[in-house]
């Protein structure tokens, strides 16, 4: 997938299902530079996508705080995040595919 990041860009994520659970996917690569996987808690009755509060590694060994909400579309592929906490501000709209090369990190 495509992340695209206001003020930032375009850089390559990837999404896959949790194994555990229902309805939560999984993101690489998070801010073009996480070290963790950030999760996504997808409403497939509303097209509500909410990023519970969570702790995650960035790339610079730093732990920050990540929690969001917005809205995606299932048929499209496409998702729409606003973030809070210590990457608050942050604006992110996903679709599916993948830019030639990444910015590698904030």
């Amino acid at each position: 997938f495509i992340a695209n990041e206001r003020g930032y860009g375009e850089y390559n994520v990837q999404f896959t299902a949790d194994p555990a659970i229902p309805n939560r996917i999984l993101q690489t690569n998070f801010w073009d530079y996480a070290v963790d996987l950030v999760a996504f808690d997808l409403d497939p009755v509303t097209g509500i996508v909410t990023v519970p509060s969570q702790m995650i590694t960035m790339g610079d060994g730093d732990d920050y705080e990540v929690v969001g909400s917005g809205t995606y579309d299932p048929c499209l592929g496409t998702m729409v995040v606003d973030f809070q906490g210590d990457v608050d501000g942050t604006h992110e709209e996903y679709r599916p595919g993948s830019v030639k090369s990444s910015k590698g990190g904030k």
